[in-house]
């Protein structure tokens, strides 16, 4: 089973702070974290497939995630980008 987490918002900090601190946050988890947008996914723990995605300013982000810890990470990653966005 996957948990699903949509998060929206303002990016304050420039987007290349917002991945290698979200990449940090990633790691922390056991679970596989993906990040989705525009029709583009990426694993949120490899740096260039997240620089890749170009996540730009109010885009919705859509982060799936799947693994033992799931609604943890969930939370984590949620809480993640409600302080960062």
């Amino acid at each position: 089973m996957s948990s699903i987490c949509k998060i929206s918002g303002k990016i304050e900090a420039t987007t290349f702070f917002v991945v290698a601190f979200d990449m940090q946050e990633a790691k922390k988890y056991g679970s596989k974290i993906m990040l989705q947008v525009n029709g583009k996914s990426a694993e949120a723990v490899k740096l260039m497939a997240l620089m890749s995605l170009g996540v730009k300013q109010g885009q919705t982000v859509t982060v799936s995630v799947e693994g033992a810890d799931e609604e943890e990470a969930c939370r984590g990653m949620e809480d993640f980008f409600r302080k960062n966005l």
